[in-house]
């Protein structure tokens, strides 16, 4: 679970760069199938090395398809449906999360633990089949698409992930880690977003705790998309997302000694202790949240348009791009 989880956090940093140069088609074609290879791989494996390494692998290959799929429903959709689309995201990483114990508590005993990996690659091949022929949907790939084959040139506005190295890594490494010290907001969202996922197959068991944690974090996702600008909320949810999956991933490696060395109801009840603090986060947010944001230098000007900056630049493109 740890070496998988690291292998998917690479996907947040890399995956708006290969999406804006291959469009968003191309990078599920091909990023699944590695994934489904490599799963394949650590089914078959005779040691615990060769797993390791095809584990690590293959949340390496598969984690643009999870980072990805955010935004395929923002192309299709207008922003108002952010928290409508988040919501579907979420409960199908909780669901899933879910079920896996379930689905597998009756197919290892009865098979062994290389079906852990089958099973993966059995519904990594039916959406592979399912994703077979879907439409490009990011308007800049489109349009260049039309370009190619229409026989004309385009000018484009730059990308908001960056065209240059220097650019891509300002806006998903460097700026990311300067929010990360410096921007309140999303310190506090980062921090309850990464205690809530990190502790999500450990320690939430009630179907009103994931009810309560689903709604919280699709609440805070939307926050940023409306509190900052395009640039912005591509490097505050680049944060956001490498630092709960780096939290989930560092969980498993430490739950085992806590539960040894603290007993069962002691160590799950750390997890509710520093859940406590986090109930203040969306009052922080509510009362504090419109002098935190004045004060960032990431943060969008206004807020009062209901919309998010992007997609006016991209309708502006796609307008563009129709005209010739």
């Amino acid at each position: 679970m740890s070496l998988y989880l690291c292998g998917v956090a690479f996907a947040p940093i890399i995956a708006p760069h290969l999406s804006e140069r291959f469009g968003r088609s191309s990078v599920y074609l091909v990023s699944l199938p590695l994934f489904a290879l490599f799963i394949l791989g650590a089914g078959i494996s005779k040691s615990f090395a060769a797993v390791a390494v095809c584990r690590f692998f293959a949340g390496f290959f598969g984690g643009p398809c999870l980072v990805l799929i955010e935004g395929t429903f923002a192309d299709v959709w207008s922003p108002h449906k952010t928290v409508t689309y988040y919501s579907v995201l979420s409960l199908a990483s909780y669901v899933g999360a879910g079920c896996a114990p379930i689905i597998l508590g009756y197919v290892v005993p009865a098979e062994n633990w290389r079906w852990t990996q089958y099973v993966t690659l059995m519904i990594a091949l039916a959406a592979f089949l399912l994703g077979v022929g879907m439409p490009e949907t990011y308007p800049r790939e489109i349009l260049r698409t039309r370009a190619r084959r229409g026989g004309y040139t385009i000018n484009l506005a730059k990308a908001e992930s960056g065209v240059t190295f220097a650019e891509m890594a300002r806006i998903t490494i460097f700026t990311p880690l300067a929010m990360a010290v410096s921007d309140p907001v999303v310190i506090i969202v980062t921090l309850y977003l990464a205690l809530n996922f990190a502790v999500l197959f450990q320690w939430v068991s009630r179907a009103i705790s994931t009810r309560w944690s689903m709604s919280i974090l699709t609440a805070l996702v939307s926050y940023i998309f409306d509190a900052y600008p395009a640039k912005g909320t591509l490097s505050a949810l680049t944060l956001m997302a490498t630092t709960r999956i780096i939290f989930a991933a560092w969980l498993p490696l430490v739950i085992i000694q806590m539960i040894m060395g603290l007993q069962g109801q002691w160590a799950y009840s750390v997890f509710g202790f520093l859940a406590v603090p986090m109930i203040a986060v969306p009052i922080i947010l509510f009362v504090f949240g419109p002098r935190l944001r004045a004060r960032s230098r990431y943060s969008a000007p206004t807020m009062s348009n209901g919309s998010h900056p992007m997609s006016h630049h991209v309708d502006q493109e796609m307008q563009m791009g129709s005209m010739n």
